[in-house]
C-alpha cells in the first residue's frame, strides 16, 4: 500500500500533469484563434490607415475646390475694376451719372483708342491691356468739380486722369479733362 505522503506527491503530480496538459490542449485549440485575432488587429491598423488616407485626400480635395470659387470671385472683381472690353455706354452713363450727382453739367466727350500692350510672356491666362482715352468738358462749381473727381477716381473701374484744364467764362468754371480707361484687350 501507498503511504499518505506518497498519495499527495501522486495527487501534486496529477494535479499538475492536467494543468500542463490542460495548457497544451488550450495553446493548441487557441492558436487558431489568436492568429485570426492579430489579423484582425491588422486588417483594423490597414483600414484606419486608409481611411485617413482617404480623408486626407477629400479634405484637400475641398481646398481645392474652395481655392477655385474664392479664384472665380476674383476674376469677378477684377473684372469689375478692369473689364475684358470698353462698354462705351457704362462709361458715359458713369461718367455723366457722377458728373451730374456732384452739380455738374456734361459737354462734349470724345473717344479715342489708346494703346494694347502685348500680355505678359508666363503660362497663365493673361492678357494685354488697352486703353481708352476720353476728352471731356464739363461746367460748375469748384466744390462739385473736386468731389466729382474723387469719387471718378475711386470709382471701381480703373481710370487715370491724365489731363485738367481750366478756364472761367463769367461767373462759370470750364473744366477740359483727359482721361485714360484702361480694359483687358
Amino acid at each position: 500500500m501507498i503511504g499518505g505522503t506518497a498519495k499527495q506527491f501522486i495527487s501534486i503530480l496529477l494535479a499538475v500533469a492536467l494543468f500542463l496538459g490542460s495548457i497544451i490542449v488550450i495553446a493548441t485549440l487557441d492558436n487558431p484563434i489568436v492568429a485570426d485575432v492579430v489579423q484582425a488587429r491588422a486588417d483594423r491598423d490597414g483600414a484606419q490607415s486608409e481611411f485617413e488616407i482617404q480623408r486626407n485626400l477629400i479634405s484637400e480635395a475641398k481646398n481645392t475646390l474652395q481655392n477655385y470659387e474664392d479664384l472665380g470671385k476674383t476674376i469677378e472683381r477684377f473684372a469689375l475694376v478692369l473689364p475684358s472690353s470698353v462698354e462705351y455706354g457704362e462709361l458715359v452713363n458713369n461718367i455723366i451719372g457722377l458728373a451730374g450727382a456732384n452739380g455738374l453739367k456734361a459737354g462734349n466727350m470724345t473717344f479715342s483708342q489708346g494703346d494694347i500692350s502685348a500680355p505678359p510672356q508666363v503660362d497663365l491666362p493673361t492678357k494685354g491691356f488697352g486703353t481708352m482715352t476720353i476728352n471731356l468738358a464739363l461746367e460748375g462749381p469748384y466744390d462739385g468739380f473736386r468731389s466729382f473727381v474723387e469719387k471718378l477716381e475711386t470709382n471701381s473701374r480703373l481710370l487715370d486722369i491724365k489731363e485738367v484744364q481750366v478756364s472761367r467764362q463769367s461767373e462759370t468754371l470750364h473744366y477740359q479733362l483727359t482721361i485714360a480707361v484702361y480694359y483687358q484687350s
